[in-house]
């Protein structure tokens, strides 16, 4: 018997934004042909696993993505969790970095300033507070499970980020920025036993 849990980590499929580089966050985007094919690849590496829970984002890309894996399981595994859902990033939302210092020139100042309690414009949150909801649910979850689960969680980059983060027991000031964006269907699997014991890249 495995004496820890074992945790997926899955950001969802390519999407047509993400080839353009712009901003996402809540915009339900679709996968595109590439993001679909990305997401049956994923699923063909869960194909075979007994996977106990499915958590999953409710924005569509997650929702396309999380459907392809659970083709092989039984739906009663699949559970909602918009706690898992990308950083709200209000106005930003649909612009790319170029847009961005064009629309706010003085946006460096501003990050210098705020940090993690930076606000984008209109209704959005900060890394911070996005840090606290993402590793609050995930500490609500895993007291769920026992030794010898297998969980997934089909989730964005950024909240995976912070759960990385978290795991590595960084400070956020110093090591959120150091963390690289998880590729598009990347599975990062993580043994848990009350900590982490092992964090590994299976898929990218």
């Amino acid at each position: 018997m495995k004496k820890y849990i074992t945790v997926y980590l899955l950001r969802h499929g390519e999407t047509a934004w993400n080839v353009q580089k712009r901003t996402q966050g809540h915009v339900s985007s679709r996968l595109n042909k590439n993001g679909r094919k990305q997401a049956k690849k994923a699923a063909l590496f869960f194909k075979d696993m007994c996977l106990h829970t499915v958590y999953y984002s409710p924005l569509m890309r997650t929702v396309q993505t999380a459907k392809e894996i659970m083709k092989y399981h039984h739906p009663s595994k699949l559970i909602k969790c918009p706690e898992f859902t990308e950083r709200r990033f209000g106005k930003l939302e649909g612009w790319t970095r170029k847009q961005l210092f064009k629309r706010i020139p003085d946006i460096e100042k501003q990050w210098k300033r705020d940090g993690f309690n930076w606000y984008p414009p209109g209704n959005s949150e900060t890394i911070r507070e996005q840090f606290n909801r993402v590793n609050k649910e995930f500490s609500r979850i895993i007291k769920k499970h026992k030794s010898g689960d297998n969980i997934l969680i089909v989730t964005h980059g950024c909240p995976i980020k912070c759960l990385l983060h978290r795991f590595h027991k960084g400070r956020l000031n110093k090591t959120y920025f150091n963390i690289r964006d998880p590729c598009n269907c990347e599975i990062i699997e993580i043994l848990w036993n009350k900590k982490p014991l092992r964090i590994r890249c299976l898929l990218k």
